[in-house]
């Protein structure tokens, strides 16, 4: 979904009657739409303040355990090693939560214990290889940010965004409305939460071990 698909819908949310909603619109038509929104004094404030509300529906979507599952290895040379024999291995600097260390030695792969300590990953079991499964951190958006950025979210997330924003734009304004459309967002991440089949490739690997 393009960053400026989410603010148009955002603003359509809040008010249906003055902006057309932009589904499944080509680049330029949404590019250009968010450029008339922008001379338009009506919207202009608006459009600012989208920018911070949407870093923070990313944020709501992280600590929910919903940004998106991948899977990054590191060799064991490329780890540091402590005198009690641990091993310390620094991950991807999209990295935001373990989910899952898998430790390959020979033909073997089997999943170890691990601990992660800010940005790096702490286990007692030495392998030639590690794949770390993990939780990524989601890219925020700024003002310069184009509108034809792409937002990249699993399980139709990105649609639930907009309803986040137009909420947090509100604000006082109409409060009635706003906890209704917030509710709107929190449903949808509700749904994602009690979904209990991961179809990740690497969810499957560690499936398979089990």
């Amino acid at each position: 979904m393009l960053l400026g698909e989410i603010k148009i819908q955002a603003l359509s949310l809040m008010y249906p009657d003055m902006c057309a909603r932009y589904d499944d619109s080509t680049m330029s038509e949404v590019e250009n739409a968010v450029y008339e929104l922008k001379a338009d004094h009506n919207f202009s404030g608006l459009l600012e303040a989208a920018v911070g509300s949407i870093n923070r529906a990313f944020s709501v979507i992280e600590e929910r355990g919903l940004s998106g599952v991948k899977c990054a290895d590191k060799c064991l040379s490329a780890c540091e090693r402590t005198k009690d024999g641990r091993v310390i291995i620094t991950p991807t600097e999209d990295f935001l939560v373990l989910e899952r260390l898998l430790c390959h030695k020979g033909d073997k792969t089997y999943a170890c214990f691990a601990e992660s300590f800010g940005n790096k990953i702490h286990t007692s079991t030495v392998g030639e290889v590690y794949t770390i499964v993990y939780r990524e951190k989601i890219p925020r958006v700024k003002r310069v940010t184009s509108d034809s950025y792409e937002v990249e979210l699993e399980n139709g997330l990105c649609e639930a965004i907009p309803y986040f924003v137009a909420s947090e734009l509100f604000g006082r304004e109409d409060a009635e409305a706003a906890q209704s459309l917030r509710e709107s967002f929190y449903k949808v991440l509700d749904g994602c939460e009690r979904r209990s089949s991961h179809c990740d490739q690497c969810f499957q690997i560690i499936y398979s071990m089990e």
